[in-house]
């Protein structure tokens, strides 16, 4: 089953442009992959709102890194219930280590080691920099050590009690976004 996840989430990651950001009540929710240009529509829609829910493949690496740093310094918290995988884990791992990560009970996230998008090649450099960055903001070692190990055209999936053992929280938070049911 999570291997046929990663083919899927390859395939997306060829087909889908930025990412959809949409206020939902209390929070904003971000799907798809992210791209260049994407913080600052989070930060104009986000707007005195601290939730965001991700539910994203990933995308462009520096972007993820760049919503992670935005992460830790507003005290954002970060809900997943879906797929957050690659670059989308970035946020939700910093978001874990200031106890501000909400799991759901559909949340999968999952990293694996960057690749040059021009090349192919697994890019070890750039993953090693996303490490110790994440590192500064707290991020256990257990959960960044797979980035080293897991190619890029694979997944490895956290156990979300893994997870909570590091910092995350099951259920939603106490500012908990709309869904307008």
């Amino acid at each position: 089953m999570r291997w046929l996840l990663s083919v899927a989430l390859c395939f997306l990651c060829i087909v889908a442009n930025a990412a959809d950001v949409e206020v939902n009540g209390s929070g904003l929710i971000v799907r798809n992959g992210f791209r260049a240009g994407d913080l600052l529509r989070i930060q104009k829609l986000l707007r005195g709102r601290r939730v965001i829910e991700l539910q994203s493949w990933g995308g462009d690496g520096d972007t993820a890194m760049d919503i992670a740093d935005y992460v830790y310094w507003h005290h954002v918290d970060i809900v997943v219930n879906g797929v957050c995988t690659s670059g989308c884990a970035f946020p939700a791992l910093v978001a874990m280590s200031q106890g501000r990560l909400w799991l759901g009970p559909q949340a999968i996230i999952g990293v694996h080691m960057a690749k040059n998008t021009k090349t192919g090649v697994p890019n070890k450099g750039w993953t090693r920099q996303a490490m110790r960055m994440l590192a500064s903001y707290g991020v256990p070692d257990a959960a960044l050590d797979p980035m080293l190990v897991t190619p890029p055209d694979l997944m490895h999936f956290f156990n979300n009690d893994e997870l909570v053992s590091w910092g995350a929280k099951k259920g939603a938070p106490k500012r908990p976004i709309d869904k307008g049911q």
